[in-house]
């Protein structure tokens, strides 16, 4: 029976397990407001792409979607436009529906707009079919299912003349795929233009289980770093879409470009900010998000120019397309701000009232408005941004200019600012007219010498204000940390300007979330006094808004992923930015804390691999453990023993790794770019302070899911002794209680059918056969036991199984995989090269488990000698590496094998 104190360390830690799982499905998140997108699809097998275009055309095929009702043409027209969907991970062809749905509503919109004499090329929507593979575990599946991308590519610009290039939609792993492409053997050069991806981990693998999956990442991010300024990739487009707090499949941090690859060539964005669709979006709905499809819709017809000889626009054309229709205004950067051009004005001197004070407010149904041309001077706050906040509509019913005199007349040169207006989403329940902002900032007011706002007079509600902002009323900056949050909250006012902002330059770890609670009553009793809230952060193009106050806010936002080589964020301009527009006359008082629940959920889906590397590190130090005691008393003592006298070291000695390389990366940033290693390598891969928490919750978590893995292969072991028992009789239990053969001849004989065996199935699948083998073999040896009171090979076989359990995860996806491609009716053979590190590992392990069962324990002296440094080696690289190289742990258990393997005398001999 275990002891009180085992049982209270590990049902604690186990307890924070199921919190953070509990969290991370039902914590708080954001509102689903997606709302459902219809098509009416027609999907059209294109037959004649086969083995002769591809030798994967036998197991992937090629769809071209056609929209019922509106297109139902079997064929192509060869002046059309190519656009190719790539699902994801396990995904279906059909899953473009939706945007190729909305795509061909929407040009056949403008063709009757226009006129069916007007020159427009028609997108042509074609899909891939993967049979919904497990391409995210499986490195191999993913570079296959790349080079049928490849030929499909080919395939697809033969239909057209002439050859032009091909938009490419890529979810989840697909736009990984889409990614991969120009980086492999059959790629088809010069005909990527645009990729847009939704939900793809670009920085980081989702799960980094397989070494080809890592390798493939390290590959493509390195292509197209090099390859994207003067290379093969000069031309091409990248634009990723995230879901935001929703997602909860892919941390939407991995999605972020940063770093990857430069402004010009695109950026990334999510859902939650983009104008007009003001939502997030999990998983699969940024697919269907009919707010979202729309824009994309809009944005792909817009790359469209059939003047162009590619039929597609330039790239800067392109990418300013994408930044017009995705990026809010509100961000303050010149690569989002637009400026009209120039056009000569002229000011009516009876409608125009000259504005000389630095703010101005009209309430349209209080206020006449006499004037309808309102002129405020550029420069009469210096080097202070204008802002706008007003219900009156862009041009329809508001135009700002910013304007220069002309020496010679008294006309105007004037620019219209009026296109980086930013519309807010409108509260619930409100009868207000859509909230719109325009800040001008002081950069672009510098030269100009006019600020020349239009308003009709015929508006009769809502209202309108201008005010110039100087540098010193804003941002407020508070200087609270997460730790200094987590023990005491921020409590602070608002600016009272429009647009007023709240800035936490170091919040910055996006891991936790926060509750903002607006402490002071609204005073205003009009309903057109409904503040809204938005929260951002630098260098992402995050936003999220908030139109209701009177309940607690969640707050969560995104940062660099864990582990995410060479794109680092600088913490100098960052942080969190909280800005309040439709100001009410009293400011707002808020308070701002840690939501410690919620946070527990973030933690898991980022850290969810550590959950797999930190229990095979305590699992081996108990098998090292059980080794050195038995050295001396020749006993083996139980798991649960030892587990509780180790419980308490390995948990300290973790913490302080893990703190220590979090703490030494932030420290020591010029150290590791001096010697070339980065930083993102090690523990957790995030630095600084803000490590301590998440550190010791994970390694809370390790041990509470250790001692289930524990419990529950202790139960399975024990119901198949029992069932052994009833089957056999005590006689046949006598019986086969030990083996005695020739450890080399056994060892040699079971290598040799373990490596036939791989000639026709992958490693992967022979791990897990092996597994369950020593499962049983666990429990005859329980068997065994309890014949000759002899525990000791029962107790090291459990040891032994509960660190091959620990390294199912490295091998259960492929098999996974294999199994799901026979059943599809697929199968290969595995392959000599790409299978020789899984068939040494499973030599080693073969030879491991056949000396353990023949030899009847007799551990060689050396095992004793370095038992000791071997836990400790393997625990440190655990916490510093092995987060991150998670697929290399075999490789340390293979060092564990072959040290008890070696055949020399036991200390007592």
């Amino acid at each position: 029976m275990p002891s009180r104190t085992y049982l209270a360390v590990a049902g604690g830690s186990f307890l924070l397990l199921l919190g953070m799982f509990w969290s991370f499905l039902f914590a708080s998140r954001d509102p689903k407001l997606c709302e459902m997108s219809y098509s009416r699809p027609i999907y059209i097998e294109q037959l004649s792409f086969n083995t002769s275009w591809s030798r994967l055309a036998e197991k992937y095929s090629l769809y071209l979607y056609r929209e019922g009702g509106i297109d139902i043409s079997d064929y192509v027209y060869g002046d059309s436009q190519p656009v190719l969907f790539i699902p994801g991970h396990a995904g279906s062809y059909k899953q473009a529906r939706s945007i190729a749905s909305e795509t061909t509503v929407q040009f056949h919109e403008l063709l009757q707009q226009r006129g069916r004499q007007h020159q427009q090329a028609k997108l042509d929507f074609f899909t891939l079919n993967y049979n919904e593979e497990l391409s995210a575990i499986h490195g191999p599946t993913l570079l296959s299912q790349a080079e049928f991308a490849n030929d499909a590519i080919r395939y697809i610009l033969s239909l057209y003349r002439p050859s032009t290039s091909i938009i490419i939609v890529g979810h989840s792993m697909g736009g990984v795929i889409a990614r991969i492409l120009p980086t492999i053997p059959n790629h088809n050069h010069n005909k990527l233009n645009t990729i847009i991806t939704l939900s793809t981990p670009h920085s980081v693998p989702p799960a980094p289980v397989d070494k080809t999956i890592a390798n493939v990442y390290r590959n493509i991010n390195a292509f197209w770093k090099t390859e994207l300024v003067d290379g093969a990739l000069k031309d091409v487009a990248l634009i990723s879409l995230a879901g935001g707090n929703l997602d909860n499949i892919v941390a939407s941090d991995a999605s972020s470009l940063h770093g990857l690859i430069p402004t010009t060539h695109g950026f990334s964005v999510y859902t939650t900010g983009i104008p007009r669709v003001w939502t997030g979006a999990d998983h699969m709905a940024i697919l269907w998000c009919n707010q979202l499809v729309k824009r994309l819709s809009t944005a792909i017809i817009k790359l469209i120019d059939e003047k162009q000889p590619s039929q597609i626009k330039p790239l800067r054309a392109r990418v300013n397309i994408f930044r017009k229709l995705l990026l809010s205004r509100l961000d303050n950067n010149d690569e989002t701000y637009f400026m009209g051009t120039t056009t000569a004005k002229e000011l009516d001197a009876l409608n125009t009232a000259v504005i000389d004070v630095p703010r101005i407010r009209i309430t349209f149904q209080e206020d006449v408005l006499e004037k309808n041309q309102y002129v405020f001077k550029a420069q009469a706050v210096p080097s202070a941004d204008f802002q706008i906040v007003t219900t009156a509509q862009p041009n329809s019913q508001l135009k700002v200019n910013i304007c220069n005199k002309q020496d010679t007349s008294g006309s105007l040169l004037c620019n219209s600012v009026i296109g980086n207006a930013e519309s807010l989403p409108q509260p619930e329940n409100s009868n207000m007219p859509t909230l719109v902002a325009l800040k001008i900032p002081s950069r672009h007011l510098l030269s100009k010498d006019l600020i020349v706002v239009d308003l009709p007079g015929q508006l009769s509600n809502g209202y309108f204000k201008a005010e110039f902002q100087s540098q010193q009323d804003q941002p407020l900056i508070l200087n609270h940390t997460f730790l200094s949050l987590l023990f005491r909250s921020a409590t602070f006012e608002f600016p009272k300007l429009e647009g007023g902002m709240v800035h936490f330059p170091n919040i910055h770890n996006a891991l936790f979330r926060y509750k903002l609670i607006i402490t002071t009553a609204q005073s205003d009793s009009s309903k057109n006094m409904v503040p809204i809230i938005r929260m951002s952060t630098s260098h992402l193009y995050e936003s999220k808004f908030f139109t209701s106050i009177s309940q607690d806010i969640d707050i969560a936002f995104h940062g660099e992923s864990s582990f995410a080589v060479g794109q680092h964020l600088p913490h100098d301009e960052g942080g969190l930015k909280l800005q309040i527009f439709n100001q009410p006359h009293r400011a707002l008082q808020a308070t701002l804390k840690v939501d410690v629940v919620s946070s527990l959920g973030r933690i898991l889906l980022q850290h969810g691999i550590a959950l797999s590397v930190l229990p095979f590190a305590f699992a081996t130090m108990v098998l090292c453990y059980q080794l050195a005691t038995f050295n001396v008393t020749r006993s083996v003592p139980k798991w649960t023993i030892v587990a509780q006298q180790l419980y308490v070291r390995f948990i300290l000695i973790g913490w302080s790794l893990l703190t220590a390389l979090a703490v030494f990366s932030h420290q020591s940033a010029w150290i590791a770019k001096t010697l070339g290693i980065d930083n993102g390598l090690y523990g957790l891969g995030i630095s600084g302070s803000d490590a301590v928490v998440p550190s010791i919750v994970v390694i809370l978590a390790s041990v509470g899911l250790i001692a289930f893995v524990v419990l529950v292969l202790d139960i399975v072991v024990c119901i198949i002794h029992r069932t052994l028992i009833l089957m056999q009789g005590q006689r046949g239990v006598q019986a086969t209680t030990m083996l005695h053969a020739d450890p080399l001849k056994s060892s040699a004989l079971c290598i040799t059918a373990v490596l036939f065996c791989s000639a026709f199935i992958p490693p992967p699948a022979l791990f897990s056969v092996i597994f369950l083998v020593q499962v049983f073999a666990c429990s005859r040896a329980l068997t065994a036991s309890t014949v000759t009171q002899d525990s000791n090979q029962d107790r090291c076989g459990f040891s032994v199984l509960v660190i091959l359990c620990c390294l199912l995860p490295y091998n259960g996806p492929a098999t996974l995989v294999w199994v799901q491609n026979l059943m599809a009716g697929w199968y290969e053979m595995p392959g000599l090269m790409g299978s020789m590190e899984g068939r040494l590992q499973l030599t080693v392990l073969v030879a491991f488990l056949t000396h353990l069962r023949t030899d009847s324990l007799l551990v060689p002296k050396t095992a004793f000698a370095i038992g000791g440094p071997l836990a400790l080696w393997s625990m440190t690289y655990c916490f510093s590496l092995g987060i991150h190289f998670a697929y290399s742990l075999q490789w340390v258990a293979c060092c564990l094998w072959l040290l008890w393997t070696i055949p020399t005398k036991t200390k007592q001999d």
